[in-house]
């Protein structure tokens, strides 16, 4: 039982936990950048980090969104890897670069296609380990605002990261 209960709550931990998802329109003088991960519970314990023009932005759990703020012009959103302790998620960045025009938002969905992941179960007493072999492929996908506002409204504020003294700290 009390594993059970570590499982949960190492599960809940991993989702999204800042305030709702409120829409604003762009102001005149800034666009918007919208990258969002609805959540899903396979992949869900992940939490890459998110770079703007190679700056570390925040982390995007399940569940959750990160809102960037932008200047007209050429912008490139990335996905980072997670490293060696997460071999199963996607072995390189996922980058997405896109030509932002004044005034304008822009919605952009994280996907995580697990086709390539399969699951393992290791007979052992009492409980069995389930573990899983493969990778599974990340994906940045654009998303009209009709699709992806309802969406949004199901999440949270990822967590923010700032980076101090060469290092990544939330």
């Amino acid at each position: 039982m009390r594993f059970l209960t570590l499982i949960l709550m190492l599960l809940v931990s991993a989702c999204a936990t800042g305030p709702r998802f409120s829409y604003s329109a762009p102001s005149t003088t800034e666009s918007k950048i919208y990258l969002y991960r609805t959540y899903r519970f396979a992949g869900s314990a992940a939490s890459p980090n998110i770079y703007l023009d190679g700056q570390l932005v925040g982390k995007l759990p399940a569940g959750g969104y990160v809102l960037m703020p932008v200047t007209p012009g050429g912008h490139e959103v990335t996905i980072g890897r997670l490293g060696r302790d997460k071999p199963n998620w996607s072995p390189k960045n996922v980058i997405f670069q896109l030509q932002v025009a004044p005034e304008s938002e822009y919605f952009l969905r994280m996907v995580t296609d697990l086709s390539g992941v399969f699951p393992i179960v290791i007979p052992v007493a009492p409980v069995p380990i389930i573990m899983s072999v493969g990778t599974a492929e990340i994906k940045i996908l654009p998303q009209l605002k009709e699709i992806a506002l309802p969406e949004l409204q199901k999440t949270k504020l990822g967590s923010p990261t700032t980076v101090e003294n060469g290092s990544e700290s939330n």
